[in-house]
């Protein structure tokens, strides 16, 4: 019985493994050895094998293009074409993205076609190759599909024309942005003149993207019988993003205002987005009198027309923002060089002050305008914004910017002005209604914002007292709040939160904040104020009402998982509805190093799952990208040509995805401390390309990274170099699509400190990632036997050989290094350690990469053998007494994020240098060349050593549960009730709720140390 392409697939589906599959498509071969689909998925298997790219490409994918007879199953073409990108992209990326060499791939395509009989099979072959091309990113390769479609239909069809505009625009793109990498190429040496060719080949392919479209929009002043012409908004929008892309915008304008009558009649019927088109490309273009020219009329015939009527329409045209932002804009621009300018602005404001309807719109754009031209009235339009709006919560962020701009004496000033109100307002609230009394407190609540900002956030020392002082009045806002019931009050409880991480850091962590060197350190280091702000958060989120919040949520997230208290935060972050596109952006919160403070599993009253929740991240991740491409990857016909640019942008963020990549990291980790494998686990993640019901396995970045660890040895001045090193070898640029801006924000522009306060310095950055993939990473898939990408390896390791000895590398690492310790400076102590240990397991695991690093095997052994001994001195320390002597508000039981990311770290490193030292024994037995380089008694003597720090490290953790267990609850409640902040807070929590919490806490870190316990050296 024939083959065929459903066979193919139930094969591989049946087959997934290259080391099972390759036994059965030979046994298979034997039968039909000269089957295409059996020859196809051979040459997919060698790919997997580790088969050198161009090898199989040449030996065993070029013979199937060009068969004869041809071959004509669509599905099949479609996965020889995209095992032809892979084997040829994987070694040769940068000219395979510019359609250079041979075009056999596509010949195999246009002989198919010549085998067809009628134009409508024709037309339905090259619309499945336009959809291959657009999967395989071959932009070159869809504007052919659609030049071939144009020839089989009879009359032309608009999609098809529109499609090709859009292949020929992001196909110049293409070539252009190659020509940039080819320019900062590190591994290949370009000349100038093929540089200069993909230029000019990219800007060919712009100008007739620009032709066609601008002959469309000429069309529409013709025959209503020629298609190809603008017809309704959706081709507006189209030409809106071609023009832009390359940078006619200005010519775009130039020709709507002069444009014929059907273009008109659209432009009129979508007026407010074609507005809105208009001021944004005339401000991107800095034409700043023809924005004036647009706007000021507008504002100018609806301030005349409104005539005080509060029911009259131009009203609502006097509260757009984008009218009076824009305005402002051209007026700063045009200002000193047009005295019309000023007048027209100044009158404009003046008239709109004295309406008696003035908008929040109008005192903002004053407030902008004198932050620009009258920084002499900016205090008196901030206090007339107060007077007016003190009682909204949007009070506080409209004016903030503004009262920055102030100067010292000014921000005094307006402070005690909005103080002085607020209390005036409360002298009258005696016989109040309820919603007087929500204006009221609406009103404290922004008057204890703006003492947030300027007494605790500005200032470069804030005092404790001040902060102090501060946390007692928010919490009694906050508990005046709960008794009004109004929802502002959270805003109250979320300012105390922020100035307890405040005092928490003055006292506890001396680099995280400028503090006054006056203070007397009457704190310990225990987490105590970090507990009150816990305990608060807690309450805040106790409820329906705070279980809505998702900023607080967050934020009691952050602040738990700070106080090592991972069950709990897991439980608070699954009321944050974390959905669809917001996993990529806010997961961060929960996940970040998730691997290294709560690895395993919890299943007690507060379940947490956190390989779960990074698979669930990666799966949505993957889900939108798929969604995407359902949208995107339509035939012909239903292409939507006029989405396809957002799409395609949408695509590369969520298949370059930041979050999705530390996850990954993440992932391996835990699967590490599980002893699950971890090459398992790799297939499972690795990016699925599909092609109809095939599923095949690309380039992907998250595997090809982990090769791509030596390449960073040659770098010699800064990390970014990286991002076009790597692109050259077939990965493409990282995305960060993180939300940074999601948690609570009353801070200064200028100190941006919430980030401080709530992560353990700032969060993870590129570097921070490439340096985990060149130090932990590549060092234990050497050590534990992970499985990496061969060829390409091989490839990138010759190229950071080439004449680079280990002094170059080790400075490579360190450029790396200092830009990621400004991501997390916690992992500076264990740096030389891993750095040892990379150095070691090369010279085991791979000795034919090493490099003279100045020491020998056997010194760097005994280094490594001191280091540990240095560790056990400063761990016999931390080893907790039944009894300390402390007070039971002054002892040190939690855990906290910081101290379990020691213990993992620390794991981390020992069972790397135990399978090190099994390995060196196992040489020493066989009389291996290599386990003559260190001596039988220091092997010994550091396997000891290994096993007295992990022995060592358990005592401490145990001695910290039997601790908690003993008086656990009781300390965490003298603690939450210390000091002026803590009796603040003892009056608004319940004593049930505080037993119930200290419950709670105990459980959790018990959870958390256990954790620890269950890792296993050996």
């Amino acid at each position: 019985m024939a083959f065929n392409w459903d066979k193919l697939t139930k094969l591989r589906q049946n087959n997934p493994r290259p080391k099972y599959a390759l036994p059965e498509c030979t046994r298979q071969l034997k039968k039909r050895s000269n089957d295409p689909y059996l020859l196809a998925w051979k040459a997919e298997l060698s790919l997997k094998s580790g088969s050198y790219g161009l090898q199989v490409y040449h030996e065993q994918l070029v013979p199937l293009c060009r068969r004869v007879p041809p071959i004509s199953d669509a599905e099949l073409l479609d996965y020889i074409f995209n095992l032809s990108i892979e084997s040829r992209r994987r070694d040769d990326p940068l000219s395979l993205t510019l359609n250079s060499g041979d075009n056999y791939p596509v010949e195999a395509w246009e002989k198919a076609a010549k085998v067809l009989k009628t134009p409508k099979e024709r037309l339905d072959l090259w619309s499945k190759f336009f959809v291959c091309a657009m999967k395989a990113d071959c932009w070159e390769h869809v504007r052919l599909a659609l030049q071939q479609a144009q020839k089989e239909v009879p009359n032309k069809k608009k999609n098809i024309t529109f499609s090709l505009i859009l292949a020929f625009q992001l196909s110049g793109e293409k070539y252009i942005q190659m020509a940039e990498w080819a320019t900062k190429s590190v591994t290949k040496d370009i000349s100038p003149e093929v540089i200069q060719k993909f230029v000019n080949d990219g800007t060919l392919q712009q100008s007739l993207a620009y032709r066609y479209l601008k002959k469309a929009f000429e069309n529409s002043s013709k025959s209503l019988e020629n298609v190809d012409r603008i017809q309704h908004m959706r081709d507006l929008r189209f030409m809106v993003q071609i023009f832009q892309r390359q940078k006619r915008a200005l010519e775009l304008i130039q020709l709507w205002n002069t444009s014929a009558p059907a273009i008109q009649d659209i432009l009129n019927a979508n007026h407010s987005e074609v507005l809105q088109l208009k001021l944004d490309i005339l401000k991107e273009e800095g034409q700043w009198r023809d924005l004036w020219d647009l706007v000021s009329p507008k504002l100018t015939v609806a301030i005349q027309n409104a005539n005080g009527n509060s029911n009259s329409d131009q009203l609502s045209t006097l509260k757009i923002w984008k009218l009076w932002s824009t305005l402002l804009d051209a007026a700063y621009h045009l200002w000193d060089t047009n005295e019309e300018v000023q007048g027209t602005t100044q009158q404009l404001l003046t008239r709109m002050l004295e309406a008696p309807h003035v908008s929040r719109e109008v005192l903002l754009a004053r407030l902008f305008f004198a932050s620009q031209k009258e920084l002499r009235h900016l205090l008196s339009a901030c206090k007339d914004y107060w007077k007016r709006y003190s009682q909204l919560n949007c009070c506080f962020d409209d004016l903030r910017r503004f009262v920055e701009q102030l100067d010292q004496n000014e921000q005094s000033d307006f402070h005690n002005f909005i103080t002085k109100s607020a209390e005036e307002l409360k002298l009258e609230l005696e016989d109040a209604t309820e919603s007087s009394l929500k204006m009221w407190l609406q009103a404290e609540i922004n008057v204890a914002k703006f003492d947030y900002l300027l007494t605790i956030s500005r200032p470069t020392r804030p005092k404790s007292d001040v902060v102090k002082a501060f946390v007692r009045n928010a919490i009694r806002l906050y508990y005046v709040g709960t008794q009004i019931r109004n929802e502002c009050y959270r805003d109250a409880g979320t300012l105390a939160i922020m100035g307890l991480l405040v005092l928490h850091h003055i006292f506890i962590d001396k680099r995280r904040l400028p503090v006054d060197r006056t203070l007397t350190d009457d704190l310990t280091r225990n987490s105590r104020i970090m507990l009150q702000a816990g305990f608060l958060a807690r309450h805040l989120t106790a409820g329906e009402g705070g279980k809505q919040n998702r900023s607080l949520i967050l934020l009691s997230t952050r602040i738990h998982l700070g106080l090592g208290l991972g069950t709990l935060a897991f439980d608070l972050y699954r009321h944050a509805r974390v959905k669809e596109i917001l996993n990529d952006t806010i997961s961060y919160i929960l996940l970040t190093q998730i691997s290294r403070t709560h690895p395993f599993d919890a299943t007690s009253s507060k379940k947490a799952f956190p390989d779960k929740e990074l698979r669930n991240v990666i799966g949505v991740i993957e889900r939108m990208e798929s969604k995407v491409d359902d949208f995107l990857y339509t035939d012909m016909q239903n292409f939507q040509h006029d989405q396809a640019i957002e799409l395609v942008e949408l695509k590369r963020k969520l298949r370059g995805s930041f979050t999705k990549h530390l996850c990954m990291l993440e992932r391996r980790k835990i699967a590490r401390w599980k002893g699950e494998p971890v090459d398992q686990l790799e297939i499972e993640l690795r990016g699925k390309y599909r092609s109809g019901s095939c599923v095949i396995y690309p380039r992907r970045r998250d595997l090809l990274v982990f090769s791509c660890v030596p390449i960073l040895s040659i770098l010699t001045s800064c990390y970014e170099s990286i991002r076009y090193q790597l692109i050259e070898l077939g990965c493409e640029s990282i995305t960060d699509n993180r939300d940074f801006d999601v948690l609570p924000n009353f801070e200064s522009s200028d100190n941006y400190l919430i980030d401080r306060l709530t992560m353990l310095d700032v969060y993870p950055n590129e570097a921070w990632y490439y340096e985990q993939l060149a130090r932990q990473e590549y060092t234990c898939r050497l050590v534990f036997g992970e499985p990496r990408s061969e060829p390409l390896e091989d490839r990138i390791i010759s190229i950071a050989n080439s004449g680079l000895g280990a002094e170059s590398q080790m400075e490579g690492l360190d450029n790396i290094h200092n830009e990621a310790r400004k991501s997390h400076e916690r992992e500076d102590d264990l740096r030389s350690d891993w750095l040892c240990a990379r150095s070691i397991a090369v010279d085991v695991y791979d000795g034919a990469r090493s490099h003279d690093t100045g020491k020998s095997l056997e010194e760097r052994f005994e280094l490594a053998c001191w280091a540990l001994t240095e560790v056990c001195v400063e761990m016999e320390n931390l080893i907790l007494p039944e009894s300390t002597g402390f007070k039971l508000e002054d002892e040190y039981l939690l855990p906290n994020e910081i101290g379990l990311l020691t213990y993992y770290s620390l794991l981390e490193l020992l069972r790397v240098y135990w399978k090190i030292c099994e390995t060196m024994k196992d040489y020493q037995k066989k009389r291996h060349e290599l386990g003559r380089r260190v001596k039988k008694q220091l092997v010994d003597q550091f396997a000891t050593r290994v096993e007295d720090t992990y022995k060592l490290l358990r005592k401490v953790v145990g001695s910290m549960i039997v601790a908690l267990k003993r008086r656990g609850e009781q300390s965490i409640l003298a603690q939450v009730g210390w000091g002026p902040t803590g009796e603040a807070l003892t009056k608004v929590l319940s004593d049930d709720d505080m037993r119930l919490y200290a419950r709670e806490y105990v459980e959790s870190a018990i959870e958390a140390l256990e954790g620890v316990l269950k890792v296993k050296l050996k």
